[in-house]
């Protein structure tokens, strides 16, 4: 339905037309009924790389949460309702760039780990040696006091 309507308005993206009526409109009501429909659309997405297409889309057609939280204090009673389809936007949001960030920063810290478990085990190497070669030692001492 969404592609349908892209090629019926002649749109360059899909939601553009949409997305053109959010910002545009100042009312709170329309506001929450796109916002909700959505994240119903996001969230029913079958995947999350589904959905991070969809939000690119989104966002090449001119979406963006920053005017929309400015409008929270004009909408009145309706605030609530705002507020809520911002807050599940903002919970479902998939930061792609923040994945990526946080995917090489484990990264680094694997590798680190991974260093510092081959320098534990090295060492435990050493003291199982050093306490195999006191124990060789010590029998040996008294084996000779038994002679």
């Amino acid at each position: 339905a969404i592609s349908m309507l892209r090629l019926r308005f002649g749109e360059p993206v899909r939601f553009k037309f949409l997305i053109g009526m959010l910002n545009s409109q100042n009312s709170g009501g329309f506001q929450i009924a796109c916002l909700r429909f959505l994240n119903t659309f996001i969230w029913s997405a079958p995947s999350a790389r589904t959905r991070v297409h969809i939000q690119s889309e989104l966002e090449e057609a001119g979406f963006d949460i920053h005017p929309l939280r400015k409008l929270l204090s004009q909408v009145g009673s309706r605030s609530e309702l705002l507020k809520e389809e911002l807050n599940r936007w903002t919970l479902n949001y998939i930061d792609v760039n923040h994945l990526v960030l946080s995917k090489l920063e484990l990264e680094r810290t694997v590798d680190i780990l991974k260093n510092e478990i081959k320098i534990l085990r090295e060492k435990n190497q050493d003291l199982e040696l050093k306490y195999k070669l006191q124990e060789v030692k010590l029998n040996a001492q008294d084996k000779e006091r038994e002679l």
